[in-house]
């Protein structure tokens, strides 16, 4: 897990990963244009990535860059009957 953007709740000892900041030191602003889903993939890549790898995901994201490969962990699967 990259370090670098985890944050702590005020008042308590709870943290918690802070995208928003994470891709905001890549493209300013650009968080709260991307859609919601966009928003959930840079969070599985900034708390499952090394801090290394998460630039370069995370600018390809941001530039909507559809040439690298995008690690992906989902959490469940859901499938159909």
């Amino acid at each position: 897990m990259s370090r670098l953007f985890i944050r702590a709740l005020p008042g308590t000892d709870h943290q918690f990963v802070d995208v928003a900041a994470a891709l905001d030191a890549i493209a300013p602003g650009r968080f709260t244009k991307m859609p919601f889903s966009l928003r959930v993939f840079a969070e599985n890549i900034v708390r499952r990535q090394s801090a290394a790898d998460v630039t370069p995901y995370l600018a390809a994201l941001a530039a909507r860059n559809h040439a690298l490969d995008f690690p992906y962990y989902p959490a469940r699967v859901v499938l159909q009957d």
